[in-house]
């Protein structure tokens, strides 16, 4: 058993998967939830606290009276425009110093939660991943689910993966939608379920491809890839023929109604290790 744990919680269903785990495993833990992203139903009868994105310092303090020693990172979050931050002071000198270290260039989601973990460190924190508590939540290698991919669409693959790493060495994004050897679209600050909905929208995405891969040089402890059964009724939504994941790199949150979803849509759901394309 873990020391006492911490999870810093933005939204999706995964801080909750987490939470029944250690429930159901009489695991001491505290959860901190970000205000406008978690979902406060999860909360319900757990010891918590509520912080905007922007306090940062109030944070450190609660994490401190709690006596953590563990953190874990999870859930979606956006960042706020600057105006609407209200950074306190730590999370003000925080930030300059991202900037500064980044030479005044793009600043992507990756450097940002990179430089958060490290921050923690530096108070005495130790900052783990979820596969560390959910032992089995990563993708395993091969087709997930009873729907295989036509070997046709193996060069939309091999092209889709090229787009993605590319676009992750960027911290632009982690997914891509590839449709005969073309990518129709990248990923942007707006997630994958936002790039699916636009595909939804482009009368063209039918038999297209879904790949999203982890970012080159990502730390695994923070914003792996996550896929569930929300990502596949999106995927059937927007007419796509597949989805492609990172085998051992990519988070499911519910794998066995996600992979139930696919089969009854006839998505096929393939977890690859890299080398294969």
């Amino acid at each position: 058993m873990l020391p006492k744990l911490a999870i810093i919680a933005g939204g999706g269903d995964l801080p909750g998967k987490l939470i029944n785990h250690l429930i159901n495993t009489k695991q001491d833990f505290y959860v901190i939830g970000i205000i406008g992203h978690v979902k406060t139903d999860l909360l319900e009868n757990v010891s918590h606290s509520l912080i905007r994105i922007g306090q940062a310092g109030l944070g450190i303090n609660i994490l401190k009276r709690e006596k953590i020693t563990d953190i874990i990172m999870i859930g979606n979050v956006k960042l706020p425009s600057l105006l609407d931050l209200r950074p306190d002071f730590r999370t003000f000198i925080f930030f300059l110093r991202v900037i500064i270290k980044s030479a005044f260039k793009f600043i992507g989601d990756d450097k940002i939660l990179s430089n958060a973990a490290l921050e923690l460190e530096r108070e005495g924190f130790k900052v783990v991943g979820i596969d560390d508590v959910l032992t089995d939540i990563m993708a395993p290698a091969g087709i997930l689910g009873s729907v295989s991919m036509n070997e046709k669409f193996a060069k939309d693959v091999r092209v889709g993966i090229g787009a993605a790493l590319k676009l992750g060495r960027l911290d632009k994004g982690q997914a891509v939608i590839v449709k005969s050897g073309k990518v129709i679209m990248r990923e942007d600050r707006g997630g994958t379920a936002q790039l699916i909905n636009r595909a939804k929208m482009f009368s063209n995405s039918n038999n297209a491809i879904l790949i999203k891969l982890k970012k080159p040089g990502q730390d695994t402890r923070l914003d792996l890839p996550t896929i569930g059964i929300e990502t596949v009724k999106q995927a059937f939504e927007a007419r796509l023929v597949g989805i492609v994941i990172q085998a051992g790199a990519t988070i499911i949150v519910d794998r066995n109604s996600m992979i139930k979803e696919a089969n009854k849509s006839g998505l096929f759901i393939n977890s690859i290790e890299l080398d294969e394309f």
